[in-house]
């Protein structure tokens, strides 16, 4: 039921969570965050061979533990409390952001995607023999020998001579060829089963180990080492990959898992310099079975899987990233099974194969993805009336039911170690597969009790027992009379339903008309209807199908209703149009509540009589009015009958003169008088004269109305006129503008009243 397929990006752990024994390296001294170990000389693998070295002054040459003692620093808590030099310290410390209390907290946190923080720094491996001589200024005479060409500048930077990264990398790939394990357990602890797995498979994954080593730039020595990231790239392809399960579940919680065994392992012993350096991989394989029981039955499933799995997935202790590309597909293979079960039995039997990539060992240092391609069986049955009233008679129905529901799985798991220190987390799944759907799985699993989303389909769901009492019907949840102005009803599933996918439901309204609705299965879902007759109605709820594939045949409820005639609408909500308004009028009104058919408009004109002007199923409507003062009112209408009107609104209809031409007197003038004239326009009775200081009609102040079509200015200073055309209050927008000029200074020469050529007002030449 569960083919659990890596993508091997580092260490994805045997499914066991225990904590791993610490390995077989010596603890000189340890503290919080950190360790000070000597690495074994000889390791699965290989043997370390400590390189040749130079002999210091005495003529003594380097012991074993100045190659083979390294100090394992992993959080800002360890490196402060480390007994490493200052200098080093302080080289270190912008290498950890995140502490170790945040750290576990991130793993901790449900929803919460620990590996894909990039602020979590991995396990520096720090060389003691190396710092210690760096303390004391020695480094050069122990460990010349042990210089990195590319780690040494050919002169101090600016920044003098500070620590760096450099990074390299070891390569291979793994080949998969027709890999077939097949075997039967009996099961115990609660569980009397047989599991079988047969997984004929091939591929190939293609790897790269990547590590770092940190020199100082001038003396190019390395001393300290780490674990970058693991690349994973390669294929799988099932060949029909089966996993069967029959037997009986007596317990609920219950789990077995079989002994790993490896189909690869290999380790690559070096030095980086003076610090010994192991890597390894392990690709382990695994099965066994998960099982949650209410109380005792027994179940028979079995699956095959076919397809090919792509991925190509980068990891580091921090972030696992990557792409994946899937044509795996589930097939149910078994006859069937229902005997024994007295409420609920559910069962996820799982094979397994990972990829573990390290530094030094699992427990030290390691990180990575896996995949997981399970198919969780139930077998759920239900005895008894305590489930709902389906069809709202008061009485709850006496059901019997039996149901096998078969699924299959995707998800992707990611898990970090750290000193011992571990972290599991499921991932948000990324990838979409045509005909699955990403889906919130929260179900018995020994990894991690947190919801996670994977893909999901349905493969088998039938009820084995058809009854007209099944548990499977619906609930329909309304009035048994319902009024024919827009009442509606509800669906959701029977309370002891343990499925909880997104439902999909039809209603038949009993007068030929149907809805589709779809929601929570324990939630009410509502849909409202308007009956176009009364009268008695059945109407029946369907269940169809659930949001992974599950078919419910539309097993339905069904029940007889009183449709009540229709009632009148409501009085609309408002009416609105501006008060004065040219001859195209635009007018509006909210929404009636209860079924409306039309709103009737109604508008009465310089006083006479109401007349109805529109009459639709709309809430707003332009009309052309002549001149003149109208009130307006509207209500809505149905088979039954109309409504109240709302209150009238009174609007004045006018016509809008359009803006005259302005002409002002040329003269220039000390002061005194100019005049002001403009053309004649139709339609208005009114011309209003505007005047400023400055050229802006927005701040000019209204100084004369008349109804010629001219007008005399007194004037002291320049002065900007404009003048509107207007009708019984509408008003035109302004002339142009026109200025009356004022000559100011000695230089104005004016002639007064009385003198030679005057002409009664002041002339300037």
């Amino acid at each position: 039921m569960l083919l659990a397929l890596p993508l091997f990006c580092g260490t994805v752990q045997a499914v066991s969570f225990e904590d791993s024994p610490t390995p077989p390296f010596q603890t000189q001294s340890s503290g919080t965050g950190w360790k000070l170990v000597t690495v074994p000389t000889v390791s699965i693998g290989g043997e370390f061979q400590p390189p040749a070295a130079p002999l210091p002054p005495d003529g003594n040459g380097l012991a074993a533990t100045d190659f083979t003692t390294v100090y394992m620093i992993d959080s800002i808590e360890g490196l402060n409390n480390a007994p490493l030099p200052a200098a080093i310290k302080q080289d270190l410390a912008g290498e950890f952001t995140v502490s170790l209390a945040a750290r576990k907290q991130m793993a901790k946190t449900a929803g919460v995607n620990a590996l894909g923080s990039s602020n979590l720094t991995p396990v520096i491996f720090v060389h003691k023999g190396v710092v210690e001589a760096m303390a004391t200024g020695s480094e050069q005479k122990k460990y010349s020998a042990f210089r990195q060409n590319e780690a040494i500048q050919l002169a101090p930077s600016l920044f003098g001579c500070g620590g760096k990264w450099y990074g390299k990398s070891k390569s291979g790939s793994v080949n998969i060829n027709n890999q077939s394990k097949a075997k039967n357990f009996n099961l115990t602890d609660g569980l009397s089963a047989t599991l079988g797995a047969d997984l004929p498979m091939n591929g190939k994954i293609d790897y790269t180990f990547n590590y770092s080593y940190r020199a100082n730039s001038c003396i190019g020595i390395p001393y300290a080492v780490r674990f970058d990231n693991i690349h994973a790239k390669g294929d799988l392809n099932l060949n029909n990959s089966v996993i069967s399960l029959t037997g009986s579940v007596t317990a609920q919680g219950k789990l077995w898992e079989s002994p790993k065994t490896n189909l690869y392992s290999n380790t690559w012993t070096f030095f980086v310099g003076p610090i010994p350096v192991l890597l390894g991989l392990n690709v382990p394989y695994y099965f066994g079975v998960d099982a949650n029981a209410t109380l005792a039955g027994s179940i028979s499933v079995s699956h095959a899987g076919t397809g090919v799995y792509s991925f190509d997935y980068t990891c580091t202790q921090s972030n696992c990233d990557g792409t994946n590309n899937s044509t795996v597909q589930f097939q149910n293979t078994a006859t069937g099974s229902r005997a024994g079960v007295s409420v609920n039995v559910g069962v996820k039997p799982y094979a397994a194969i990972e990829a573990n990539g390290y530094l030094y060992s699992e427990w030290f240092a390691s990180a990575g993805i896996g995949t997981e391609l399970s198919a969780p069986s139930s077998l759920w049955a239900y005895y008894g009336n305590n489930c709902g009233d389906a069809d709202g008679d008061g009485n709850t129905e006496m059901l019997k039911s039996a149901v096998l529901d078969v699924n299959a799985q995707i998800a992707l798991y990611g898990k970090w170690q750290i000193i011992g220190k571990k972290s599991w987390t499921w991932m948000d799944w990324k990838l979409s597969i045509p005909g699955w759907k990403t889906f919130k799985v929260s179900d018995y699993t020994k990894r991690d009790k947190a919801e996670f989303w994977a893909l999901r389909r349905n493969l088998y769901f039938k009820e084995l027992e058809p009854e007209a009492t099944s548990a499977l019907t619906p609930v329909i949840v309304g009035s048994s009379n319902p009024s024919a102005s827009g009442t509606g009803y509800a669906a959701m599933m029977r309370n002891c339903v343990p499925f909880k996918d997104t439902m999909n439901y039809v209603i038949d309204w009993g007068d030929g008309t149907t809805s589709a609705v779809s929601g929570e299965p324990n939630q009410q879902v509502f849909q409202a209807h308007n009956w176009a007759s009364t009268g008695t109605k059945t109407v029946k709820v369907m269940a169809v199908s659930d949001s992974i594939g599950r078919s419910y045949n539309n097993i339905a409820t069904t029940r007889v209703v009183n449709v009540a005639p229709l009632a009148p609408p409501s009085a609309p909500s408002n009416i609105s149009a501006p008060a004065q308004s040219g001859a195209n009028l635009a007018i509006s009104w909210g929404a009636a509540s209860g079924v409306v058919q039309s709103y009737e408009l109604q508008q009465q004109a310089n006083g006479g009589a109401w007349t109805s002007v529109f009459n639709q199923n709309a809430t707003s409507t332009n009309l052309n009015l002549a001149l003149g003062s109208y009130n307006f009112r509207v209500r809505a209408c149905n088979a039954s009958g109309c409504g109240s009107f709302t209150n009238p609104i009174t609007v004045n209809v006018v016509v809008v003169p359009s803006a005259p031409t302005l002409t002002v007197r040329a003269d220039d003038l000390c002061s005194g008088d100019s005049t002001a004239n403009w053309n004649a326009i139709a339609g208005a009775n009114e011309y209003r004269v505007f005047r400023n200081t400055t050229n802006d009609s927005t701040t000019a102040t209204l100084y004369q109305s008349t109804s010629a079509t001219s007008a005399s200015i007194t004037v002291r200073q320049n002065t900007y006129l404009w003048v509107k055309a207007c009708s019984n209050g509408a008003c035109s927008n302004f002339s142009n503008a026109g200025t009356a000029r004022i000559t100011k200074g000695s230089a104005c020469n004016c002639l007064m009243a009385g003198q030679p050529g005057a002409k009664g007002v002041q002339i300037c030449r």
